[in-house]
């Protein structure tokens, strides 16, 4: 039930967030990405990326689809479809503190953005927007 932006929109903000990188990407587009994800039922195509941004894209899937926002079912969808293109574990890295970070082979973590996200993250926001956008 996308109500908003298209799947290609969000597939191109996802873009511009891991290729400007997590620590340097506008706080603004972030947002729409877990905009998207949390209360669009979007569910990304990371085929639509280009390879070397898969792992730091698929990261921040996962990481966004486990807030608790996220309805079971959505959760499920995206997880699904990010999970083909997760690295083998063989390929694991323990660079980061933020476990989902190692395991994506993820060039840097999401931790340090997740306090701008947190006044989004409630499900009387996601009806708000809903009604704000009727």
């Amino acid at each position: 039930m996308t109500t908003g932006r298209s799947t290609q929109n969000y597939e191109q903000l996802l873009c511009a967030l891991v290729s400007e990188g997590l620590s340097r990407a506008e706080n603004g587009v972030l947002l729409q990405v877990a905009e998207g994800l949390w209360f669009e039922s979007w569910v990304p195509d990371l085929s639509q990326l280009p390879e070397d941004l898969r792992h730091d894209a698929g990261y921040v899937l996962d990481r966004l689809a486990r807030f608790n926002v996220v309805e079971k079912e959505q959760k499920q969808r995206v997880l699904f479809a990010i999970g083909p293109y997760k690295p083998n574990s063989s390929e694991l890295s323990a660079r980061h503190k933020d476990r989902l970070a190692n395991e994506w082979g993820a060039s840097e973590e999401l931790t340090p953005r997740i306090p701008e996200l947190m006044p989004y993250q409630t499900r009387q926001y996601g009806r708000e927007r809903l009604r704000a956008a009727t």
